[in-house]
């Protein structure tokens, strides 16, 4: 069993071989990426005080660099983005 910890998470993992991958660390928000087997995990918090546009263009570089590894990939996390206004949708 392996814990890996940091200040807004900790991630378990039990009986896996992984990899810390800093490579797709973000600067200015909390991440981890984690290659495990076959699988590369990655846990994100955003700030809700952080510039979206500066957040989304460097998680778009990431995302590209993941493409391009051709992995299987799963994103969790609070990225603190807005969401549409109640106003904004119909109602059926």
């Amino acid at each position: 069993m392996f814990t890996i910890a940091a200040p807004a998470f900790d991630i378990l993992f039990i009986g896996c071989d992984y990899t810390i991958r800093d490579d797709l660390k973000m600067d200015g928000i909390e991440n981890i990426w984690v290659d495990t087997q076959g699988l590369l995990i990655g846990v994100i918090y955003n700030p809700p005080k952080r510039s979206q546009r500066e957040f989304l263009d460097e998680f778009e570089q990431v995302l590209h660099s993941i493409f391009l590894s051709k992995r299987k990939c799963l994103i969790l996390g609070d990225i603190n983005k807005g969401i549409p206004q109640s106003n904004s949708f119909r109602r059926l």
